[in-house]
C-alpha cells in the first residue's frame, strides 16, 4: 500500500529513476538519495530556509536584525555549499512552491542544466 501511495505522488521521471525497485526500504533510500542527500536536494533545503526567512519578515520587526539574519543565513549557505549559480537559483524558483500544476521536478531541472 505504501509503495502504491508513493508511486501515485511522484513524477514519471522520478519513477524512471527508481527503476525496478520493489521493496519499500529500497525505494525510500533511493528517494532520499535523489531528493534529500543530492546536491540538488541540499540546495533546495538551504534555499527554503532563506526564502522562508525572506517571506517571514514581520511588520515592525527591526530591519537591522532581519538583515543580519538574512546575511548570516546566506553566508551559512555559501559556507556549506559554495557560491550559488544562476542555474541552481532558476531551478529552485521554477520548481518550488509553485503549485500542483507544475510538472517539472527539481531532479528534471537539475538534469536539464547539466
Amino acid at each position: 500500500m505504501a509503495i502504491n501511495d508513493i508511486n501515485s505522488r511522484i513524477s514519471d521521471t522520478c519513477k524512471e529513476e527508481l527503476g525496478s525497485l520493489d521493496e519499500l526500504t529500497s525505494i525510500w533510500e533511493r528517494l532520499k538519495t535523489l531528493y534529500v542527500e543530492s546536491t540538488c536536494g541540499t540546495w533546495v533545503k538551504e534555499l527554503n530556509v532563506l526564502f522562508k526567512l525572506k517571506g517571514g519578515r514581520k511588520t515592525g520587526e527591526n530591519p537591522d536584525e532581519w538583515m543580519r539574519k538574512m546575511i548570516t543565513t546566506g553566508r551559512s549557505i555559501v559556507d556549506n555549499l559554495g557560491e550559488i549559480n544562476m542555474d541552481i537559483l532558476l531551478g529552485y524558483l521554477l520548481t518550488v512552491d509553485l503549485g500542483e500544476d507544475l510538472t517539472a521536478t527539481t531532479t528534471e531541472i537539475y538534469k536539464q542544466s547539466r
